[in-house]
């Protein structure tokens, strides 16, 4: 097992959200010394087709997002949708599973109908965030502030027509929260919603399966961008 106490020590040694700034990114792998261990295998559904078995990517560096999925019985976790388009853009853009020997997993916490709708109302979902760009906030509320300058700094105009979403990237259902429960990730509440979900989750393997970075969201909106991840790739990936 993955144990609670080794995931805790990981947390604390690989969260460099706070001290990561662009003079550590300019400086080579080779001079930041970082903690590995590897992650145990698992096997999940893959959705579309068979079965994923982690240690069948050795040899690979592997990219593990694991969405928030819903603050409520009916409402997605939009920015979850934005952040699996902004980096479906950014892999067709760069090429990031050939230029980084990449595998990349959305570990959704989902069945596998779930995941049907939720890839139907992504444009949808992404059409109502982006009219936040527009949007005069002087009278909003602080929550309403607080949110439209996000999306007015932080989301990239990304548009697909309904059906049309890409789908580069291999998806894992985890509906049953197994996988989430041994990372303990599952969350029955968080950021003030009861609902069964992930807390928004990033973890980067190496070509041994093991884990070289993690990254664990204390909010919803506080999500590494796609331009971030491509320099921890840059930083870490030998």
């Amino acid at each position: 097992m993955f144990k609670k106490t080794v995931f805790t020590v990981l947390s604390f040694t690989i969260i460099l959200t706070a001290v990561f700034t662009a003079d550590i990114f300019a400086q080579k792998s080779k001079d930041l010394a970082v903690m590995t261990m590897p992650l145990d295998d698992f096997t999940l559904p893959v959705y579309g087709d068979g079965d994923f078995k982690l240690s069948d990517a050795r040899g690979k560096n592997v990219l593990m997002v694991f969405p928030r999925g819903k603050y409520s019985a009916e409402g997605w976790c939009g920015i979850c949708m934005y952040q699996y388009v902004e980096l479906v853009d950014a892999e067709l853009q760069l090429k990031l599973k050939e230029k980084y020997n990449l595998e990349v997993l959305f570990v959704m916490p989902f069945d596998v109908k779930t995941i049907d709708k939720w890839f139907g109302d992504i444009p949808g979902e992404m059409k109502d965030y982006y009219s936040w760009k527009d949007k005069d906030l002087t009278n909003a509320s602080e929550g309403e502030k607080r949110w439209g300058e996000w999306v007015k700094t932080h989301l990239k105009s990304i548009v697909y027509e309904k059906g049309k979403v890409p789908q580069p990237f291999k998806l894992l259902v985890d509906d049953k929260f197994t996988l989430g429960k041994r990372l303990d990730i599952y969350k029955a509440e968080w950021g003030g919603a009861k609902i069964d979900q992930y807390q928004p989750t990033i973890i980067l393997l190496d070509t041994k399966g093991n884990v070289i970075f993690k990254y664990m969201s204390q909010h919803t909106i506080d999500r590494p961008s796609a331009d971030y991840l491509v320099k921890i790739m840059d930083t870490f990936i030998k």
